[in-house]
């Protein structure tokens, strides 16, 4: 029998002033048990002006299974450290995006690795987990906003817009993967205009799913995500 074909999947964590949290999030990368036929990579971008994140990398690295590498995108735009992050993932087939004030859960890895595998749909999205600085000042617009739950089988369809969008659900790229193949070739994948305000990931969604890309649900692809305490303040959940 044919042994199935190695996968590559590059994780791209982009970051901003944040380094005790980065640590966290690549120690967590680090814990994850290497799935076989899949090689993984994992690519920090630095978008502060004082690139403050390389020694946090470089401690990341040695203890890590898998290859870390440092890299600076300036001027200090998200869309501008995600592009950098796509191209600088090369030739890898996937590329997984966790945010800065994340950590994988255990299994996270397994999860993707057999979602690649038996799922041919070209982006999935992960369950997320909120972890509140100050639980009791998180109400229920807070517990929605930076919670991702659905109660669906892996593999189950998603759509981020239009009639069949899926209700209850916001897909962004905090813990997601995509194909690389699905991201557009004739153009930046995350537009710059978007870049301080936000949306540039929800943007990308869209549009590659007007060119017909399918969306899947991976619910044992497990992140949890930090939340400060002043992001549960009714001000900031009106802005946002």
């Amino acid at each position: 029998m044919t042994p199935p074909a190695r996968l590559s999947l590059a994780i791209v964590i982009c970051t901003f002033h944040r380094e005790a949290l980065l640590a966290q999030a690549l120690a967590s990368v680090a814990a994850q048990t290497p799935a076989p036929d899949l090689d993984v990579s994992v690519i920090v971008v630095d978008n502060s002006d004082e690139e403050t994140a390389a020694e946090t990398v470089a401690r990341a690295a040695g203890g890590s299974p898998f290859p870390m590498r440092w890299l600076a995108a300036h001027p200090a735009n998200i869309a501008t450290a995600r592009n950098a992050g796509v191209e600088a993932a090369g030739d890898a087939g996937w590329i997984a995006f966790v945010d800065d004030d994340q950590i994988l859960l255990p299994g996270w890895l397994g999860a993707v690795a057999d979602g690649l595998r038996r799922f041919p749909h070209d982006a999935f999205f992960g369950a997320v987990e909120a972890r509140f600085e100050a639980p009791d000042r998180a109400g229920p617009a807070a517990r929605q906003l930076f919670a991702r739950r659905l109660d669906a089988p892996a593999g189950a369809d998603l759509y981020a817009m239009g009639g069949a969008k899926t209700r209850g659900l916001a897909l962004a790229t905090n813990n997601s993967v995509f194909r690389r193949a699905a991201l557009p070739g004739d153009e930046a994948p995350f537009h710059p205009d978007f870049g301080h305000g936000g949306g540039e990931d929800y943007d990308l969604i869209c549009r590659i799913e007007r060119r017909g890309a399918r969306f899947g649900w991976l619910p044992q692809a497990r992140a949890q995500e930090f939340v400060p305490a002043d992001r549960c303040d009714p001000a900031y959940l009106r802005r946002r």
